[in-house]
């Protein structure tokens, strides 16, 4: 492939200029201007990739954020796990206290447990069902509905995965004014049902 021909696949933010990366901001906080306006904006989440790893120009980026998005309230989702190991963590969630940014808590399929913290008014919880499996990690026996179960908006959680989140949403609820949930396994009713379920979980416990 040629140089010019590869290079023209995929585009950078670091080959961009200042301007053009600040243009882009400002476009995407006028689109949520309307919103705002209305009062029918509650937060605005950035989730950034896993290649997002805590550097200086990382720190810098969320330093930036609400200056890019004036007067909204901001929420990150850090997918990258050396923001949390060890003495990182604390960290992390100062550096996000200190911003003013929402810290978005994740639920995962793997055993690690999750970073459960409160870092501004409006607390968070995702809840994306599950990733989907590497191909090795699938069992030859496995029908096609059960390797489906892996594709994330597919994944129905049961009611004791919701169960185990209920403790951690009480003590988020006890340390912000709002705990928003959010069900991204969008696969016909499994977000509606899903809601249903925890809301129920949460008033009975």
């Amino acid at each position: 492939m040629k140089p010019s021909r590869r290079d023209a696949t995929k585009l950078y933010r670091q080959r961009l200029p200042a301007s053009v990366v600040d243009e882009c901001w400002a476009r995407f906080n006028h689109a949520l201007r309307p919103l705002a306006d209305a009062g029918r904006l509650g937060v605005v989440i950035v989730r950034f990739p896993t290649w997002f790893s805590p550097r200086p120009a990382a720190w810098k980026e969320l330093a930036e954020l609400p200056s890019r998005l004036p007067g909204l309230r901001v929420a990150v989702e850090l997918s990258n796990e050396h923001w949390f190991e060890g003495t990182a963590c604390e960290q992390t969630l100062g550096v996000l206290e200190e911003i003013g940014l929402s810290f978005v808590c994740r639920h995962s399929s793997v055993p690690a447990k999750p970073v459960v913290a409160a870092t501004a008014d409006i607390a968070l919880v995702r809840f994306p069902g599950h990733p989907p499996r590497l191909a090795s990690q699938a069992s030859q026996s496995e029908t096609l509905a059960d390797k489906l179960t892996w594709w994330g908006p597919l994944h129905r959680y049961s009611d004791a995965e919701l169960a185990a989140w209920v403790p951690a949403v009480r003590d988020l609820a006890s340390s912000s004014s709002e705990v928003h949930m959010i069900m991204d396994n969008c696969w016909r009713t499994n977000a509606v049902d899903n809601a249903a379920s925890m809301l129920g979980l949460l008033a009975s416990s």
